[in-house]
């Protein structure tokens, strides 16, 4: 007698024909999606790449299928080339966009700057290359590669550095060598405005390495007023620089402007043979400013910072952080001015404040405390302004000049005299010391002639601690007098 097998060993063919139609059609619509989503990101790519190209004046080729479209050209005198490639293979193959900007002329220092990563501190624990310029915030943030570590440092001028480190924070897979602006992203790039943007963008660093423009000239002539302690000429210099006027439009061929001072007569409005007067032709809308650069940006937030417009400097650093998102020194800077209507920092001590007797805090420790290691600007800031705002100090230092002013930026308005002395020095790595300011507002009494008959030697002084400008390890102080007893130790 034979056993009947279970039903569920041997399912009818009509039990299985439902369930494989099920997954076929599954299978089918998976497939469709995948195919459409394709289709569409390819018409976006295709779309972009196109935009693009009537708007930069670049030669497009479409490509392929698989990728390969590209535009080719010149902008703003530098070769350039994006497109699309593909790396890998099999299921590890993927599409990548890449964007090529290169310079006529190579730097000759063998430069490659790259932002810092987890890779790029395994590459140095193995001893690989990292050249350190004495700029805690770009040295924290790029990577620097060179033949002499001397030139490299020179080149590498402030608006240099500041351009830079904004470009490799803005783009995570950029690259500046000595001939050449490189980016990479993954993915095709689907938004023109994306490759118009990072095409502009490069073009600025391009040009900002070759010698700076006019941009670069500014952002250095601000740099250096700043290290004097002019902070109101550096604001200047940068707010025209962030907040240009619109231009004025090229006015269309055949219409010339009435020459100043002619007016035309318009006949009385009861001559019957005279028609309506004619109307002035509306010229061409002004065109609008290009937009600031990153590092301008910063820069007028730090300064705004200093002269104790807070408000005004934390919209500007919430600007700046849309723009670059990733820089952690605009994050930073955000982060310590804090959001609208929140806790300020403690209030300036009085412009005249007269210091205690027996006030005594060492200028050396206390510059060693704010600026010393890898101290960023903002982190001396901050370091400043939980600690020291506000603290008389009797110190000593070397008179460097002394000069009167009607209106100062950071310690009020005038008339009034400051004077500066150097401080103290700080180390600042493979570029040895670097010496600290302080900028002192001195009390109306105090005797200009006698103190600059002293300029070059070692002068007492005392005052109360007020601003720090951590980018360029300066501090400001108010209620200043000279010769008032023995200096604290330096």
């Amino acid at each position: 007698m034979s056993i009947p097998r279970p039903p569920c060993e041997n399912p009818a063919p009509e039990v299985l024909a439902p369930v494989d139609a099920c997954f076929a059609v599954i299978c089918i619509a998976v497939i469709g999606i995948a195919v459409g989503v394709t289709v569409r990101m390819q018409r976006r790519a295709e779309a972009a790449f196109q935009g693009a190209s009537r708007s930069l004046g670049l030669r497009y080729s479409p490509g392929g299928w698989m990728g390969g479209r590209r535009l080719e050209g010149e902008v703003k005198g530098y070769p350039v080339t994006v497109d699309t490639f593909t790396r890998g293979s099999g299921k590890t193959r993927h599409t990548y966009t890449r964007f090529r900007l290169r310079l006529p002329r190579p730097l000759g220092l063998g430069l490659s700057l790259t932002k810092e990563g987890f890779l790029s501190g395994v590459a140095k624990a193995f001893g690989s290359q990292d050249i350190q310029v004495g700029d805690a915030a770009f040295d924290a943030g790029v990577l620097v590669k060179g033949r002499e570590a001397g030139r490299v440092r020179d080149f590498l001028t402030p608006a240099r550095r500041m351009c830079v480190r904004h470009f490799l924070w803005a783009q995570g897979g950029g690259r500046v060598d000595d001939d050449e602006v490189y980016v990479e992203t993954w993915g095709q790039v689907t938004d023109m405005g994306v490759i118009q943007t990072t095409v502009h963008l490069m073009a600025r660093v391009a040009r900002v390495l070759e010698g700076g423009g006019e941009e670069g000239e500014d952002l250095n002539r601000a740099v250096a007023a700043r290290r004097e302690g002019r902070i109101d000429d550096a604001l200047r210099i940068v707010v025209r620089r962030v907040h240009p006027p619109p231009r004025k439009a090229a006015r269309p061929a055949g219409k010339a402007a009435r020459p100043a001072g002619k007016a035309t007569a318009t006949p009385p409005p009861d001559d019957p043979a005279s028609g309506p007067p004619d109307e002035p032709a509306p010229g061409p809308p002004d065109e609008p400013a290009p937009p600031p650069s990153p590092e301008a940006t910063l820069m007028e937030g730090e300064m705004l910072h200093l002269a104790g417009r807070l408000e005004e400097a934390r919209r500007v650093f919430e600007r700046a952080r849309a723009e670059s998102p990733g820089d952690p020194e605009v994050v930073g800077w955000v982060e310590a001015l804090g959001h609208p209507g929140g806790e300020a920092p403690a209030p300036a001590p009085p412009t005249e404040a007269v210091v205690p007797a027996g006030a005594a805090e060492g200028a050396a420790s206390v510059c060693v405390a704010l600026f010393g290691g890898t101290s960023s600007g903002v982190e001396a800031t901050r370091r400043f302004e939980g600690g020291y705002r506000g603290r008389a100090v009797r110190w000593e230092g070397t008179l460097v000049r002394v000069e009167d002013f009607s209106y100062d930026a950071v310690l009020g308005p005038g008339p009034g005299r400051r004077a500066v002395f150097e401080v103290a020095e700080v180390d600042a790595g493979l570029l040895g010391l670097r010496r600290v300011q302080a900028l002192v507002r001195l009390l109306p009494e105090e005797d200009a002639d006698r103190l600059r008959a002293r300029v070059g030697a070692r002068v007492a002084f005392e005052g109360s601690l007020l601003r720090c400008d951590g980018f360029l390890r300066n501090l400001y102080l108010t209620g200043g007098r000279t010769g008032g007893g023995e200096a604290s130790p330096t």
